[in-house]
């Protein structure tokens, strides 16, 4: 099952150009924070920046209730911005679900979460 039918916040927005900028992994959870590539049927959508392909919002995908996780090929060391230095994993280049396990792959290496509450993506407030 691809990510857009695991959650309605996943089917909100588009992965493959989101900008992953840190991965939390702490007992029972997983968080990548991410500038997150809005799609148009979000509430929280709009148009574009000048100079941007899509809209960006600042947010996180939560995988809670993490039972077992596997991460291999911890992948390549970030990218850092020379104007701002913000840092940069890449993106999460696809996500799938069999039952309750989740298969993810990126720059940022290969993981396999097991958890039986799907990942969602949490938005920043319009303050943040």
């Amino acid at each position: 099952m691809d990510y857009h039918e695991i959650d309605e916040t996943l089917a909100q927005v588009y992965l493959e150009d989101s900008f992953v900028l840190s991965i939390t992994v702490t007992p029972g959870r997983v968080v990548f924070d991410m500038e997150v590539v809005l799609l148009p049927p979000h509430e929280m959508y709009s148009a574009p920046a000048d100079g941007e392909r899509y809209h960006y919002k600042r947010g996180e995908v939560v995988f809670s209730s993490v039972k077992s996780l596997t991460w291999s090929g911890q992948g390549v060391p970030p990218s850092t911005d020379p104007v701002d230095g913000s840092i940069d994993f890449g993106n999460i280049d696809s996500m799938t679900a069999e039952g309750s396990t989740y298969f993810l792959e990126g720059d940022w290496g290969r993981m396999q979460i097991s958890s039986p509450v799907p990942p969602e993506v949490v938005l920043a407030h319009a303050s943040e």
